[in-house]
């Protein structure tokens, strides 16, 4: 699954000194790991 994590705010410049702002976003991202056994390989 993957879950909302901080957000790094950051500007960037822009026409007649303004600033636009960036949002770079990251994620937390959470892998299942299961294993087989051999009765399920032979399904």
């Amino acid at each position: 699954s993957v879950d909302c994590a901080t957000t790094l705010k950051r500007m960037r410049p822009a026409p007649q000194g303004r600033g636009y702002r960036i949002r770079k976003r990251s994620n937390h991202v959470t892998l299942f790991v299961d294993t087989l056994s051999k009765n399920d390989s032979q399904n």
